[in-house]
């Protein structure tokens, strides 16, 4: 895949290269208008690369996520250009983002996520603990 054809769909050509990755944390709070801020960085959580690292593609820094859990309930398919890419829910997201500040781009716009999450339509608490004990991360709680 070519540059033109990589920053055509960014998240589709990440996916393609990574199966199995989704986006998460402060890459996809903006999706889901959690956050004013956007990301520069791509944030890919994937229970197949061997460890954390960040890697530069095209000169577009990627950060790759090494997690335990293959639980795909929480992640949403959404169809583009290369092929389609995959990206957590409002609930595995506000997880993401509280589990690994760094992920959030700091205290701030943690903040700001979780705010603006518990006045969304989305905010439902049972889900979230659900997820949370699903995910068997009880730092969260």
């Amino acid at each position: 895949m070519g540059e033109d054809e990589f920053f055509q769909d960014v998240r589709g050509a990440l996916c393609q290269m990574y199966p199995g990755a989704y986006f998460s944390s402060w890459t996809s709070a903006e999706e889901h208008g959690l956050t004013h801020l956007c990301a520069t960085d791509y944030i890919l959580f994937s229970p197949n690369i061997a460890q954390d690292e960040v890697i530069l593609i095209y000169n577009q820094r990627v950060h790759l996520k090494k997690i335990p859990y293959t639980d795909t309930k929480h992640i949403l398919e959404i169809p583009s250009p290369n092929g389609g890419y995959k990206k957590a829910d409002v609930y595995q997201k506000i997880i993401a983002c509280i589990y690994d500040i760094k992920f959030s781009s700091g205290k701030e716009v943690k903040e700001e996520i979780i705010y603006n999450y518990l006045k969304s339509p989305d905010n439902n608490p049972e889900i979230f603990y659900a997820c949370v004990r699903q995910k068997k991360i009880t730092s969260v709680i």
